[in-house]
């Protein structure tokens, strides 16, 4: 009878070490899982935080060079010198392959372009009429917005549906 009381005491004791040892183990794993989830969601903020500051170091230089520009323009005097400017300055920042600044002109309802650059290329000084439906810088004059330009025959395919202010 003792022997078998001995039995059943280690046999119990036996017992609960195993489930005590299953159940810290089976919390570890959940520990480890959790963190391991949250090792994995750090480091895709962290990266998105790499990535943000990427896009306002970028943002920073952008203003810096604009800034940078406009405290020249405003010391310029001479038209083709600020147009020079103008072209400098925003090549740095995108592609200028097609680029020209135009100016109003009421007497002629007109935009003057007076130094359009092409592939680098100053082109000679041209008008085009606030009449012209074709041309990209009459649309985004007359609506007073922007266009991306993807595709200039796409563009210019487009640009007849896109409404028009008088």
């Amino acid at each position: 009878f003792i022997a078998i009381v001995i039995f059943a005491i280690l046999f119990s004791a036996a017992s609960i070490y195993y489930i005590r040892v299953n159940s810290l183990k089976r919390q570890k794993q959940v520990l480890e899982q959790k963190v391991s989830k949250r090792t994995k969601e750090l480091q895709s903020v962290n990266k998105d935080l790499i990535n943000a500051n990427t896009d306002l170091q970028r943002q920073k230089d952008t203003i810096s060079k604009l800034s940078e520009f406009g405290q020249s323009i405003t010391s310029a005097v001479n038209l083709d010198f600020i147009n020079d400017m103008i072209f400098d300055y925003i090549s740095i920042i995108m592609d200028t392959t097609n680029f020209g600044v135009a100016i109003y002109d009421s007497d002629t309802k007109s935009l003057y372009f007076p130094a359009m650059m092409e592939d680098g290329k100053a082109l000679p000084p041209f008008n085009s009429t606030l009449s012209d439906k074709t041309s990209c810088a009459v649309w985004c004059y007359l609506n007073q917005k922007e266009i991306l330009l993807i595709s200039m025959p796409v563009l210019i395919f487009h640009i007849h549906r896109f409404p028009q202010k008088q």
